[in-house]
């Protein structure tokens, strides 16, 4: 399965349209439908930010489960972890203890924007 299957079976999976990944991604229209062979490290960052369930593992290569909720219970079920290979680590750009920090101020950063945003759109008080 490609990167651009996967991403339609996420989409599937998600009840999501490709316009609407697209936008919330920050893609330009037709992005999806235009991947030929992989996509870069920043799409893959946007994606795994804007979707912190999927597990861009997976979506990259292939490998692992779809979802990180799955791979995380995964390994306390087993306690072990994955076996990673010399392709995956090489696909892995970023620590996933950073990445969860990231993904951590991402929310953190929206959640303030979206309580700036509510704050500029409400009528001010002429009092």
């Amino acid at each position: 399965m490609s990167v651009k299957e996967r991403i339609k079976f996420f989409l599937e999976y998600k009840e999501l349209s490709q316009s609407a990944f697209e936008k919330r991604c920050g893609l330009s229209n037709g992005y999806v439908n235009n991947i030929r062979k992989s996509i870069s490290d920043n799409i893959l960052q946007k994606v795994a930010l804007t979707f912190p369930e999927l597990n861009p593992v997976w979506l990259r290569m292939g490998e692992g489960s779809m979802l990180l909720n799955e791979t995380d219970h995964d390994i306390q079920k087993n306690d072990k972890p994955h076996v990673l290979t010399d392709k995956t680590v090489e696909y892995m750009t970023i620590p996933v203890e950073i990445f969860k920090l990231i993904q951590t101020q991402a929310e953190t950063i929206l959640s303030q924007q979206r309580v700036i945003e509510g704050r500029l759109s409400s009528p001010k008080d002429t009092n």
